[in-house]
């Protein structure tokens, strides 16, 4: 590995997301997800914010945590602090007197540019599996592997035959998939899905309530036995769980009558299970995922 990857590698893994309390905030993972594929495309190095603005607002708007408003000028400028990204003539931006950061307008009257430096960007164009590595590495510290493929569609990026998942077993505890669904007696907690396929439970995961990528422990408390479908529901803030334990709805929910099947009726539902003597999902957990994760308000029972 040269010195330069190496670098490269290492500053990936320290970026500084902003921090408040334990909200999570994918503005930076964001952005370098969507500067990968531009590489991975062969399109310039430098991008202005007036071309990226409009699709780094809707990453946010879909993989972020909901919002009143969403800022992509962040990410565009204090990405800078991390060695990774460099915005020319950054010193004629006006600076806002809070944050030190360019307003949107600011940086769209000036043309503003940014991208990764030259001996970043060269070494991903010599190296194209390098990029599929980075990639990887970002979702999996930053998202939840029910995420991974959806927002590699969304960001344009390809990584091959590589599968995200493959990455993501080297980290996962292998007791926890076993011990939660023990818990949850390999029913869906939320709807009840129950199969069994030559002696084995089928189309039942254990999701993690805390993500795991952002220090939510593989433990029973921080876990649900759910479907495939109500887990990657669970995931993007279709479902979440009240301080009673009982099934939540986002009213900005919408579908066909099949669709809307799969989930209205689940609107105020207690959680099926856990077995008895097996912890329920942690309050502290719980809060996390609304706050994080869950895309409210709440749709009201019927």
């Amino acid at each position: 590995m040269s010195a330069v990857e190496k670098d490269f590698l290492e500053r990936l893994a320290a970026v500084n997301t902003w921090k408040r309390g334990d909200e999570r905030a994918p503005h930076k993972p964001l952005l370098l997800l969507k500067v990968l594929s531009r590489i991975q495309r062969g399109e310039a190095r430098l991008v202005r914010f007036s071309d990226i603005e409009y699709d780094l607002r809707r990453l946010l708007e879909e993989f972020g945590p909901s919002r009143k408003s969403y800022h992509p000028e962040f990410p565009f400028w204090h990405l800078q602090s991390d060695g990774l990204w460099e915005v020319p003539g950054n010193e004629l931006l006006e600076l806002k007197k809070s944050g030190k950061s360019p307003s949107p307008r600011a940086l769209r009257d000036s043309e503003a540019e940014g991208g990764l430096p030259e001996r970043y960007d060269g070494l991903l164009r010599k190296r194209p599996a390098l990029i599929a590595d980075a990639a990887r590495r970002i979702l999996e510290v930053h998202f939840p592997g029910s995420m991974h493929e959806d927002i590699l569609e969304a960001t344009g990026l390809d990584l091959g035959a590589t599968e995200p998942a493959a990455a993501r077993a080297q980290v996962r505890d292998p007791a926890f998939r076993a011990q939660v669904l023990m818990a949850y007696s390999n029913r869906c907690a939320v709807c009840g899905f129950y199969s069994i396929m030559d002696g084995r439970s089928y189309g039942i995961e254990a999701a993690h309530v805390k993500w795991h990528s952002h220090a939510g422990p593989s433990t029973v408390a921080n876990g649900l036995g759910l479907c495939i479908l109500h887990h990657k529901a669970f995931d993007r803030g279709v479902l979440g769980l009240s301080d009673d334990d009982c099934v939540l709805v986002s009213a900005r929910f919408s579908g066909n009558e099949e669709a809307e099947r799969h989930f209205l009726p689940l609107a105020g539902r207690e959680l099926l299970g856990p077995q008895p003597g097996q912890p329920r999902p942690a309050p502290e957990f719980k809060r996390w995922h609304r706050k994080n994760c869950f895309r409210g308000p709440e749709r009201g029972v019927a």
